[in-house]
């Protein structure tokens, strides 16, 4: 297996499984509101429920700050190489390096939406069974 395949399927991946956790936290909030309760005017959410709620949503937000930030970052890095290029610095096919952090804290916001949707997920699994 070379590089751009092995780069393939690492995208293919981070793709799905981001996919499947957006769709999991809009199922887990629509359930979440068949489940609620009206009492007079107010709307009523059991506990457990209000947890799912926070956990789904802050699932979108790390998503949302992940999008954002990774823009944010190919966008200036891609400004910095293209600045070098056009120096004459750099070849358009030479190896560039990445700052290490720029990709952990990319990461980080990848995993933290994940496991967070699949908390908020457990916790409406444990709403409807118990």
């Amino acid at each position: 297996m070379n590089l751009k395949t092995l780069l393939d399927r690492k995208d293919y991946h981070s793709e799905k499984l981001g996919n499947l956790s957006r769709q999991m936290n809009y199922t887990a909030i629509a359930v979440v509101w068949i489940f609620s309760q009206r009492v007079s005017n107010d709307l009523y959410l059991p506990d457990l429920l209000r947890w799912v709620l926070l956990f789904c949503v802050a699932s979108l937000l790390f998503e949302m700050f992940q999008y954002f930030f990774s823009y944010v970052v190919y966008d200036r890095y891609f400004m910095c190489v293209e600045k070098k290029i056009d120096k004459g610095l750099m070849k358009p096919d030479d190896e560039f390096k990445w700052h290490k952090a720029w990709p952990l804290i990319m990461t980080i916001f990848f995993y933290g939406k994940t496991v967070l949707s699949i908390i908020g997920f457990i916790l409406l699994i444990i709403h409807i069974i118990g």
